[in-house]
């Protein structure tokens, strides 16, 4: 996922769901959000739900140009999981889309 074999503006839409925190060191996930935005075509969206870094990647994403970013998710779930695993496990969603031709 930190390097995708398909050219730029190839999908409508890219979903990740549970898999992004397993790429371990930011730079990694950094390079996992480049990619994201360099393949969804303009206009097309993204939707990442995972349990950790999801405020980066909101960040990354609006930092690549993507727009319309929103966080969405259960905050009961968050705040559960949040003090069951000790803060290990923040779960959420992130949305965005990529500016328009």
């Amino acid at each position: 996922m930190r390097k995708m074999p398909f050219p730029g503006a190839s999908f409508d839409v890219v979903v990740s769901n549970v898999a992004i925190h397993n790429v371990y060191d930011r730079e990694g996930r950094e390079a996992t959000m480049s990619e994201i935005a360099r393949v969804l075509k303009p206009g097309g969206r993204v939707v990442i739900h995972d349990i950790r870094y999801v405020g980066a990647y909101a960040a990354a994403l609006e930092k690549r140009g993507l727009t319309d970013v929103i966080r969405v998710g259960s905050k009961v779930a968050r705040i559960v999981l949040v003090l069951i695993t000790f803060g290990s496990l923040r779960p959420d969603i992130v949305t965005a889309r990529a500016p328009a031709a």
